[in-house]
């Protein structure tokens, strides 16, 4: 089943590890799949100035695992 969680900085902290599986995806995607190399990091992950406190991030997870999302 598919559902639709809306992270925040109040309710980060338990969903760290989904947040990392997100970042991994978007890697994945804008590096692997886009071949966007300025953004490529060695761990794996695509993190930048605006994933911070202010970020609220929709995420959609399937049986747990994440096959998408944004960031606002």
């Amino acid at each position: 089943m598919t559902s639709i969680h809306v992270i925040t900085d109040e309710n980060k902290d338990a969903y760290e590890a989904i947040l990392d599986e997100y970042f991994r995806l978007r890697h994945e995607i804008f590096v692997g799949e886009r071949g966007w190399r300025d953004l490529e990091r060695p761990d794996g992950r695509d993190v930048d100035a605006y994933d911070n406190d202010q970020a609220t991030y929709l995420v959609a997870l399937d049986n747990g695992r994440v096959i998408g999302g944004l960031r606002l």
